[in-house]
């Protein structure tokens, strides 16, 4: 997968979450629109830094609202390689408080009559208090990708020269 292209002062002006989602915007857009062996094809195609990255980057529409966390935990649960990947993600980088959240989220989603479209609205009890805790976890899991980022930019990010003009800043927002 091809780097993320920007001048070096707009990388260092980014937000943590801003950051984030800019290095792994050009495999969100890939992945739209494809399916199952597809999909798993455009992942195995991102350097291992940038897997590990982008599978955690799949929780990000979770922290939106509670039905939002729902529903796209389901999801993961749902689609193959998703769930394990993202275990595998927040696992290299140390992520343990929030793999310890999402068990329970997982759990507590399991131990109820599957999710369809005309339930997944409506949040479970238990739900509610480990949205609260993702949020706060997923907050911190986003500064220290940033900084993982920012420590290895060559892994997700080709500068440009201030003159080039294909590099625009990344306008995108947080969590």
């Amino acid at each position: 997968m091809k780097l993320v292209e920007m001048k070096k002062q707009a990388f260092d002006a980014l937000t943590d979450a801003e950051l984030v989602l800019a290095c792994t915007e050009p495999a969100v857009s890939a992945l739209q629109g494809k399916e199952g062996a597809d999909k798993a094809s455009v992942i195995r195609s991102l350097h291992p830094d940038q897997q590990q990255v982008f599978m955690i980057r799949l929780l990000y529409p979770a922290c939106h609202s509670e039905p939002d966390f729902q529903a796209w935990i389901r999801y993961l649960l749902d689609t193959p390689g998703y769930w394990q990947g993202v275990q595998g993600g927040l696992h290299f980088l140390g992520e343990t408080e929030l793999i310890r959240m999402l068990d329970k989220a997982k759990e507590a989603i399991e131990g109820h009559v599957p999710l369809s479209r005309t339930n997944a609205a409506i949040p479970h009890s238990e739900i509610s208090p480990l949205y609260e805790q993702f949020q706060s976890a997923f907050d911190d899991t986003m500064q220290r990708i940033s900084r993982y980022i920012r420590s290895h930019p060559g892994s997700f990010v080709q500068f440009v020269s201030s003159n080039a003009q294909s590099a625009q800043p990344w306008n995108g927002g947080g969590c």
